[in-house]
């Protein structure tokens, strides 16, 4: 979110996913924290939280089409070779699928 503060600063709507396996106490405290970091810069964000997801690029490219998105925001990580080619990876999976753009950093 560092790296992106200059565009969700004009951004008419800034919002936040979070996606997790199962509801869980990290997750939410997570998406808490980066609404709380993002209004200390000045910039409100709806935070939806999505939770019992097995495909999370797909969930979160579903948000972004939800919510009319020009852009999606998010951190780039990538594992192991042997993991990333038995179990994908989302990093991956959003930029092969994704419409609009994203900006990616770790």
């Amino acid at each position: 979110m560092r790296s992106a503060l200059p565009l969700l600063r004009r951004a008419s709507q800034v919002t936040l996913v979070s996606v997790a396996h199962a509801e869980g106490a990290a997750a939410a405290r997570c998406c808490r924290e980066a609404e709380s970091w993002l209004r200390r810069h000045g910039i409100e964000a709806a935070v939806e939280q999505r939770a019992g997801c097995a495909d999370f690029a797909a969930t979160l490219l579903e948000c972004a089409s939800m919510a009319a998105a020009d852009l999606i925001v998010m951190g780039g990580y990538g594992h192991a070779r042997p993991r990333e080619r038995l179990f994908g990876g989302v990093t991956r999976d959003v930029l092969a699928r994704a419409c609009i753009p994203v900006l990616m950093a770790h």
